[in-house]
Parts: structure tokens; C-alpha cells; sequence
């Protein structure tokens, strides 16, 4: 994920502003290392995504840690509105769909529409269900899982305490205005803590790496 000085995770509806050279081959470092990147639809249509691949410079990284192939793309679309012509979908192997996961309230046309292009995981009934969905992948043998985002994604990750790590890029600049924070809106029962495992800069953003701190709850002593 990536922010703003303030906070913003995007500006004008992209994260692409937030991004830097660096920042983009950490990117693809944590690409050639998953099983599955997670994303919701929002964030597939207006990113444009396309079927991932992983560049030559990271294939001997990804095969030592013996996987063959590019990850798997998970779109996260409750109510089956991802648009079954997005780039996406529509430039994505037939023996390598996307899977997207819906839940079972989704309306059936539109489930069916997507299953052409894609394979359907129902993942919870009226909302989508993090450990189910994290049951749905690690079935399929998809168990090192990257979220790309967006916040509101992420937050409902953050709410189950299913995130064991974070990788943030720190862009330095201030965007202003009302931009989403990197978690959305939700107000999770009580704070997570993290703690920091490395940190790096270069060329105007810092990259913090931040495990899940799983130990006692912090308090008064």
C-alpha cells in the first residue's frame, strides 16, 4: 500500500501519484513472491489491471521459492458488479482465469456473466467473509496472499486481523482534500499493533515494513 504525508492512499482517484521508480520494483518484489494477489473490483476497473506477470529480473527469486507461473489474481466484488469486459478479464488465459469472489447474495445473471471469464469462490452472504474467503484460497493452494487494496478492502482484512504483514510506501508530499486513508472507513474494535521489522528511502519515498505484533496486549502494566 501507499500514502501521502496526510494520509491519502490516492490522488484523484489513483495511487499511481504516490509511486516512484523504487517504489514499482518493490511492487514487483512482492509480486514474485505471492501465491494470490487479493484486489477489489473498484480498484481492478479504475487501475485498469491487467493479468499479472512477473518480470524477468524476479523469476529466480520466484522459482527458489518454488513456484512456477505468475500469481494468481484474486478480485474481491460482493454483489458481482466487476465488469466481465474489464482488461482484466478480457486479456486473462482461459486456462488461468482470475478468480473473483463473490458472495451469495450476488444476483445469479451477473455471477453467471463473470463465470464465463472467470472461477467463482462465494465467500459469505450478504458481505464478504475475510475467513472465508481466506479458506476458499488456501484450498485452491494459494497461502502467501499480497492485497494490493484498495482501503476498503483492506480495512475488512484489518477489522478480522488477518494482516501478519504491511509494506507501506511513505510518498513524500502532502495531497490535501478528501482523499480515502489507507484503511477507508472502518473503526476496527481496538488498535493493531505493528512493529517495525525494516525501513528504506530513496527517490522521495520511504518503505516501511511492519509485522503484526501478536504478542500480549499492550496496556497498562
Amino acid at each position: 500500500m501507499a500514502t501521502s504525508l496526510d494520509g491519502a492512499s490516492n490522488i484523484d482517484g489513483k495511487s499511481a501519484p504516490l509511486s516512484t521508480p523504487a517504489d514499482r520494483i518493490l511492487f514487483h518484489v512482492l509480486r514474485s513472491q505471492s501465491d494470490a494477489i487479493v484486489v477489489g473490483a473498484g480498484t481492478v476497473e479504475k487501475e485498469n489491471y491487467r493479468p499479472p506477470s512477473v518480470p524477468p529480473p524476479h523469476l529466480a527469486l520466484r522459482r527458489s521459492m518454488g513456484k512456477e507461473g505468475p500469481p494468481k489474481m484474486v478480485v474481491v466484488s460482493g454483489s458481482a458488479a466487476l465488469d466481465p469486459h474489464c482488461q482484466l478479464l478480457s486479456d486473462s488465459p482461459s486456462e488461468n482465469p482470475p478468480i473473483v469472489a463473490v458472495t451469495a447474495s450476488a444476483k445469479s445473471a451477473k455471477v453467471k456473466e463473470l463465470a464465463a471469464r472467470a472461477d467463482i469462490v462465494v465467500a459469505g452472504d450478504e458481505h464478504i467473509d475475510p475467513p472465508a474467503l481466506r479458506a476458499a484460497l488456501s484450498e485452491r493452494g494459494l497461502r502467501h496472499v499480497l492485497c494490493e487494496g484498495g482501503p476498503k478492502l483492506l480495512g475488512s482484512l484489518m477489522e478480522a486481523d488477518m494482516v501478519d504483514e504491511l509494506c507501506l510506501t511513505l510518498a513524500t508530499l502532502v495531497a490535501g482534500g478528501q482523499s480515502s486513508s489507507l484503511l477507508g472507513a472502518p473503526q476496527l474494535p481496538t488498535p493493531l499493533p505493528f512493529v517495525l521489522t525494516s525501513i528504506m528511502s530513496a527517490e522521495g519515498s520511504v518503505f516501511l515494513r511492519l509485522g503484526r505484533d501478536r504478542s500480549e496486549p499492550r496496556g497498562e502494566p
